[in-house]
């Protein structure tokens, strides 16, 4: 017997029934976008001021239009499938599975949205996507209170839709009936044809809804209009240097190698989410940090530093490698190791130490470990090689902190009598700052009432998380008080250069938002930074505009050995030889640019030529200038009453940031020949003298 059955729905009916599923699937969620984000939503990142309403009414009409779209699409595809009765059944099953996987995922973004002032990006996506077990873990581990009711929610949903498409047809219906989905498709279309001819003056809308907010993401470019300026000079980054240079290199450190001359041990130490505002030696009175401030009273002290990066896979990376890590309008998970580099453990293994990372943090966290493995052998060592018990973060299970000093400062004294450059990374400052059961908790009360997670918590409970974190970082301190202590015990502390630096900074609603990875903000980005080696570092404040792309020439500079020709850092050494004079900053400190960056949950790139700090928000397609001697809490947006100065920033910004991604296109010839592009210095400001190039 054939299965052959006429079909359930003619294909009219089967059309208007997915318009109307799309008509009322998109009011639904158009109208919880209206009602949610002004009612219930945090202030949008970057100090944004609100929504028109007409943007709002806008947007809504564009995701009723895009709901109806899909729904019409999903109906012509699945025609097919009518004619036979197992067909049907598919024809059913993917259309109410795609139009619930689009209702999901918008609720998704809108929640994002409601927590942390800023809707999913495709960033974002390729965020979860670099680590999707990790993610994974988190969402039904750490956060299975949302996860699971969502996903009951949207089978449910997805049951419901599957019912009304299978439904029988009841027969023609009244006139109206049978026009409203045209009607709705008429004034959707409208609605866009409005929202194509309304220009700039509109292009606030890809805030309003979630699928608009990805779609605007996905192109980048965007950047601060600017106006002709016949006076200003034409930018050109020089491209680095050739490759032949490095062969040059690695023959003279083979010579330096071999020539007898002692050098110290190096250290360098890497803390999570520490800001320089929540350190006692720069000012901050609840005495979080005793051993660190002991150590900064005989180290050099970068006053004036900004990581590359407010998210630690693109942040420590670069510290490593002394590489700005933008290389294209996406996030790079390191999958294309196409281009030259040469790591903190590369050099000092050419120059016969033993290279050495014991790290708290899972470094295969968005691809890091892929970016740090290298012809090396190093002696290496993180979070899945531990055994013990972890301590989980959210997205990751990395090693309590005193479990790696332990591990650290056995080396340390069974390695005395060798040449090591050690890398440690500790990671308890991390959000949500948990620490394990036997740490002191001296800063009380510390447990959040209220919703407590990456992207959120509330104002209301700012001051125990405040306690939560200092908790926190009053542990880590104590870590950083036992790698001295096996440092003085094991005769090696005058004998070793110890760095110690943190990824970012960590934001507590000096802006609106909270964690760190979101914005580039100074509480955000700027970071500490300590060169301690006593009897050839001088104890004293340096104000120079510095980035951690320095790190590693001034580290290599310190031993006497040639900075790398792939490094886009510059070496600092010379501020940190012993003298009887103080060091003085000169006027024009600020000639030196510090380039930033983020690619994650939002997209933006920044330039600080001091006092001058111009960020140019892609996500909500955004310029902000802060003088930051006059403002240092980012508060006056200067961008109109200094817009001279705004434009030429924005010009030497983004001529850095497209002479990085030309460098890093998948078809560049340069890559095989050349090293990156240099890094500009600052065009001529106020108050800002023009340099040579950073290098």
């Amino acid at each position: 017997m054939s299965d052959r059955r006429p079909p359930v729905l003619n294909l009219r009916a089967w059309l208007l029934r997915h318009v109307r599923l799309g008509c009322a699937l998109g009011c639904l969620l158009a109208l919880a976008d209206l009602i949610l984000v002004p009612w219930l939503g945090v202030p949008e990142l970057g100090g944004l001021g609100p929504l028109t309403w007409r943007l709002r009414v806008l947007g809504a009409a564009l995701t009723v239009g895009l709901s109806v779209a899909l729904a019409v699409v999903l109906a012509l595809v699945s025609a097919l499938g009518l004619r036979w009765r197992f067909t049907r059944i598919l024809a059913v099953s993917f259309s109410s599975a795609v139009a619930t996987v689009f209702a999901a995922a918008h609720v998704v973004g809108l929640v994002v949205r409601l927590m942390s002032g800023s809707f999913v990006t495709l960033g974002g996506l390729e965020f979860v996507m670099g680590s999707l077990s990790h993610f994974a873990d988190a969402a039904f581990v750490g956060y299975s209170r949302y996860t699971y009711p969502l996903f009951v929610a949207a089978l449910g949903l997805g049951v419901s839709l599957a019912v009304y498409l299978r439904r029988p047809s009841q027969g023609a219906g009244s006139a109206l009936r049978q026009v409203l989905p045209e009607g709705v498709i008429i004034v959707s279309l409208a609605a866009a044809v409005l929202f194509a001819g309304v220009g700039d003056s509109m292009r606030g809308v890809w805030r309003t809804t979630p699928e608009l907010a990805l779609i605007g993401s996905l192109d980048p470019r965007w950047t601060l209009p600017r106006a002709a300026d016949p006076k200003a000079p034409k930018l050109d980054v020089e491209p680095g240097l050739p490759q032949t240079s490095g062969r040059l290199w690695e023959q003279a450190v083979e010579r330096i190698r071999d020539d007898g001359e002692p050098r110290p041990k190096v250290l360098f130490l890497m803390l999570e989410s520490v800001g320089i505002d929540h350190l006692g030696y720069n000012g901050y009175t609840r005495g979080t940090t005793p051993n660190l401030d002991r150590v900064a009273s005989r180290s050099a002290r970068f006053r004036k530093v900004w990581t590359t990066a407010t998210h630690s896979n693109y942040a420590q990376p670069a510290a490593l490698s002394s590489l700005f890590p933008r290389r294209g309008s996406t996030l790079d998970m390191y999958t294309r190791l196409d281009y030259p580099r040469m790591l903190y453990h590369d050099v000092f293994y050419r120059l016969g130490y033993l290279p050495v990372t014991i790290s708290s943090q899972d470094e295969t966290w968005q691809g890091m470990l892929r970016f740090q493995t290298t012809d090396t052998p190093v002696d290496y060592w993180h979070a899945k090689d531990y055994q013990g018990p972890h301590v989980y973060t959210g997205s990751e299970h990395v090693v309590p902190d005193h479990a790696t000093a332990e591990r650290v400062g056995a080396y340390i004294r069974e390695h005395a009598d060798e040449h090591w450059s050690l890398y440690v990374n500790f990671q308890m400052t991390h959000f949500p700052y948990v620490l394990p059961a036997s740490a002191k908790k001296p800063y009380q009360p510390s447990d959040p009432q209220g919703t407590f997670n990456y992207l959120y918590y509330g104002e209301e409970d700012l001051e125990r998380v405040r306690n939560r974190y200092d908790n926190a970082l009053r542990y880590v301190d104590a870590q950083i008080g036992e790698l001295e202590r096996a440092l003085k015990e094991s005769g090696q502390l005058e004998d070793t250069i110890w760095v110690i630096t943190s990824d970012h900074g960590e934001a507590f609603y000096q802006h609106g938002g909270v964690t760190h990875g979101k914005t580039l903000y100074e509480e955000e980005s700027r970071v500490p930074l300590l060169f301690h080696w006593p009897g050839h570092i001088k104890a004293q404040d340096i104000d120079e505009p510095t980035s951690h792309l320095d790190i590693l020439p001034t580290l290599l500079e310190l031993v006497k050995v040639p900075p790398h020709p792939s490094f886009q850092g510059r070496s600092m050494a010379k501020l940190l030889k012993p003298s009887a004079d103080p060091v003085i900053v000169s006027d024009d400190s600020g000639r030196r640019g510090v380039f930033l960056n983020i690619q994650g949950i939002r997209n933006a790139d920044g330039v600080v030529c001091w006092p001058w700090k111009l960020v140019l928000e892609r996500s909500s397609q955004q310029v902000m200038l802060f003088n930051l001697e006059s403002d240092p809490g980012e508060q006056t947006n200067r961008v109109v009453q200094d817009s001279r100065i705004a434009t030429q920033l924005a010009s030497a910004l983004e001529t850095q940031m497209a002479a990085q991604s030309r460098y890093h296109k998948k078809k560049s010839n340069v890559r095989k020949t050349h090293y990156q592009p240099r890094l500009l210095a600052c065009p001529e400001l106020p108050g800002v003298r023009r340099a040579e190039l950073a290098q």
